[in-house]
């Protein structure tokens, strides 16, 4: 009886050091979502975050699939053209490793993913926290809109993921943004041009206040 294989492309975001020659490695695919799978170091001789690949192997009834061998589409080599577009890669792939089950189907999500990276280099800070925030919108777990989601009146604050006015901020969960803040907030998360980034200048209390809000949704 002949061994069955899986295949599937994914974008390989972790690669785990395991006993002395082997890997795990933490890969974003297209069909499957997100998966684990073992490999020899022989085996994948590119399996250096970030690529893109095809990758072969066999499912076990546990969450750590075994590896026969990947077939490399692109390596992706702009992301690693400067410091700022591996940092953002990386956060991106961290977002994607905290929020995302085992085997959890996400196609919308893998092209989402494809094409930031395809973009990332343009504006990295921009790129990354488009793509955490349309993850949480993805997840159900953030509402972005101009009005209150409770009332007509403008929204300026965020309670429990809900576009909330100032009225209906519930203190303790409540975060707020100042009116510019609250204009790039819902520029990132509503952006459909990845052109709309570009005039954006993002302040390291503004990128403290989205990593709040992401941990503060992913549990």
């Amino acid at each position: 009886m002949s061994e069955h294989w899986d295949q599937s492309e994914g974008i390989l975001l972790q690669a785990i050091p395991y006993l002395e020659n082997r890997r795990i490695l933490k890969v974003f695919t297209k069909e499957m979502g997100l998966i684990s799978l073992i490999a020899s170091s022989k085996k994948v001789p590119f399996a250096t975050p970030f690529c893109k690949a095809e990758w072969l192997f066999r499912k076990s009834a546990k969450d750590l699939h075994t590896l026969k061998e990947g077939s490399l589409l692109d390596p992706l080599l702009h992301l690693k053209e400067s410091y700022e577009t591996i940092q953002a890669a990386s956060s991106m792939a961290s977002d994607l490793l905290r929020s995302q089950l085992s085997h959890k189907a996400a196609a919308m999500l893998y092209e989402l993913l494809l094409a930031s990276f395809t973009h990332l280099a343009n504006h990295p800070h921009a790129v990354a926290q488009s793509f955490r925030l349309k993850l949480l919108q993805f997840e159900g777990l953030l509402h972005l809109q101009t009005h209150c989601m409770r009332c007509e009146a403008f929204a300026s604050s965020l309670s429990a993921g809900e576009s909330v006015c100032r009225k209906h901020a519930d203190a303790p969960k409540n975060q707020s943004f100042n009116p510019e803040e609250w204009q790039q907030l819902l520029t990132l998360g509503l952006a459909r041009r990845f052109s709309e980034l570009s005039p954006l200048l993002l302040t390291p209390s503004f990128l403290r206040k989205t990593a709040d809000l992401f941990c503060e949704r992913i549990h």
